[in-house]
């Protein structure tokens, strides 16, 4: 079964499949360069060969993802039970990896209100990456919100504190909003 971008459980799901994936893309360009060799004598200079080398380019493709998703290592485990409380006022998002040009984080977390992401990060550099993610998210969802505020928090309880107090406050009347902000975020997350 396949889980969807943004539902707990994704990394470790798309770590399996671009597994398999790279496997089956570079045993395809074993085997037509193989091929190749077969039918031409041994002569690696043919079209074959120009076919398994054009088909080296996606396998090496699956391989940078694979890598970058072997490195993440999510823990929503811990908090996940906690802010399911908050899923009947508050639309949640799991395990999304944003990237920006000079920083990448892991949001475990991410919670969506009309003019705000709140957002937990457990990584160990989200201190560090977490201005730059505020400012690149802000100036992603610009044309939608032009007043959006995002938080990124490192510690689970300040995060939790912090979204109890967001959803006793206020009142998720435009969901439209937020449905199309949670868009945005699952197209910027690999």
């Amino acid at each position: 079964m396949k889980v969807s971008k943004g539902l707990p459980g994704y990394v470790s799901e798309q770590k399996k499949r671009r597994l398999v994936r790279t496997i089956f893309l570079f045993a395809l360009v074993f085997a037509v360069f193989g091929l190749g060799l077969y039918l031409n004598g041994g002569d690696r200079k043919n079209v074959f060969s120009i076919i398994a080398a054009v088909l080296c380019i996606p396998a090496a493709m699956s391989a940078t993802g694979m890598i970058v998703l072997w490195t993440l290592h999510p823990s929503i485990h811990s908090i996940q039970p906690k802010a399911e409380a908050y899923s009947d006022r508050v639309k949640l998002l799991y395990e999304l990896y944003i990237t920006t040009r000079g920083k990448s984080l892991l949001l475990d977390v991410v919670a969506l209100f009309p003019d705000r992401i709140l957002a937990y990060a457990s990584a160990e550099n989200a201190s560090a990456a977490k201005p730059e993610l505020e400012s690149y998210l802000k100036m992603q969802t610009s044309g939608l919100i032009p007043d959006l505020e995002v938080e990124i928090e490192n510690d689970a309880q300040r995060f939790l504190q912090r979204l109890s107090i967001l959803t006793s406050s206020e009142e998720q009347e435009d969901m439209e909003i937020v449905e199309e902000l949670a868009g945005i975020l699952l197209a910027l997350s690999m």
